[in-house]
């Protein structure tokens, strides 16, 4: 597997508008057609009311598909996995523990929550859920208006 390193490309519609685009080094990308995956059954209480959540937000602008069952079921589970860690870590008062030795550490149930917050944020990203991921989000096709609902407007 080759590890991406570097800036990600930049979108073919984005070198368009700035006019940089060459056609030699077009880069289509894959559009699948929008649509709302199943939800796994083996996810947990916590998981599913996420997954409820996170895929009316992208269904409500166009960015989720059926390709996308995978990343969504790793980032509901790793989120219900956080909620449990934080839970657990209210009922223990102590946070930073001392070695036999006497050294400071941090305790594990706060290493587990750090590390679920950058798995997070990493699917975060990938699913246009920060602000900055947003701004480089492609944009969402424009629902097409019926030419003649001006002229015979329904009834509601």
């Amino acid at each position: 597997m080759k590890v991406r390193t570097g800036r990600p490309p930049k979108p073919d519609y984005l070198k368009r508008a700035e006019g940089t685009y060459r056609k030699d080094r077009d880069h289509t990308p894959v559009n699948p057609a929008p649509g709302i995956p199943s939800c796994p059954a083996f996810l947990s209480t916590e998981a599913k009311k996420e997954w409820r959540r996170i895929v009316k937000l992208l269904d409500g602008v166009g960015y989720v598909s059926h390709l996308d069952r995978a990343l969504l079921t790793l980032r509901c589970q790793a989120w219900a996995d956080w909620v449990e860690a934080d839970e657990q870590e209210k009922l223990q008062p102590q946070k930073v523990f001392k070695s036999p030795n006497g050294y400071g550490f941090v305790g594990p149930l706060t290493l587990m929550k750090r590390a679920l917050e950058k798995q997070l944020l990493q699917m975060d990203r990938e699913l246009f859920l920060t602000p900055s991921a947003r701004q480089s989000a492609p944009p969402v096709a424009a629902k097409e208006e019926d030419p003649l609902a001006k002229f015979f407007p329904r009834a509601a």
